[in-house]
């Protein structure tokens, strides 16, 4: 049986609106608490929603940040903050690092005339991955951010949003862990196809 598990980052996350989602798959899922926990999962999800420091706070409080560290096979996903928190620092409100799994820097976006950038937007695939599987180029999937990921490798994109002064990364993959900086929980039955891809994702635990 396949057990997803959601790391809880604080009240003001995704994390029942992801939950419902899941649960509508029609996959077993639970909210992570405890460091333990995580072993007997799956697929683990880090939800969007909330401040990068804030984020990383709870994860170390409830002493579960450096358990992600440790998942050598277990499939992880980030989403919108969840896989900001993936990166090496963030600078939102104050110098704060990440998990460090994945090469780059969480700042501010610019040359964009609006922020947040917010609404459904079209993912450009850069890579061929599973994860997008039976999804088609440049479908509409839903963003609400305002940082974004720089200074990062270009072997660790899998996807972006193209506009013509600037690209924003949409989603990225190291190993086993992924992310996406859109919320697949509100992008309607693409991002229900999305979740369902990584949920099915072949995995072998720790």
């Amino acid at each position: 049986m396949i057990k997803v598990g959601i790391l809880y980052t604080g009240e003001i996350s995704n994390i029942f609106s992801l939950k419902n989602a899941i649960q509508y798959l029609g996959f077993e899922t639970f909210i992570i608490k405890q460091p333990h926990q995580i072993y007997d999962m799956s697929k683990i999800i880090i939800p969007g929603v909330g401040s990068f420091p804030i984020g990383v706070k709870n994860l170390k409080k409830n002493k579960i940040f450096n358990e992600i560290k440790k998942l050598k096979k277990t499939k992880v996903l980030g989403i919108c903050l969840g896989m900001q928190i993936l990166c090496d620092q963030g600078f939102e409100f104050k110098k704060t690092n990440g998990l460090k799994l994945i090469n780059g820097q969480i700042k501010k976006i610019d040359n964009l005339p609006e922020l947040p950038h917010v609404g459904f937007k079209k993912v450009s695939f850069i890579k061929k991955d599973k994860l997008f599987s039976g999804i088609k180029q440049k479908t509409e999937l839903y963003f609400t951010h305002s940082y974004e990921l720089k200074n990062y490798f270009s072997r660790d994109i899998i996807a972006k949003v193209i506009y013509p002064n600037k690209s924003i990364v949409a989603a990225i993959k190291n190993r086993n862990f992924y992310g996406v900086q859109f919320h697949p929980e509100k992008s309607g039955e693409i991002g229900l196809k999305l979740l369902d891809n990584f949920i099915k994702l072949k995995w072998k635990k720790n």
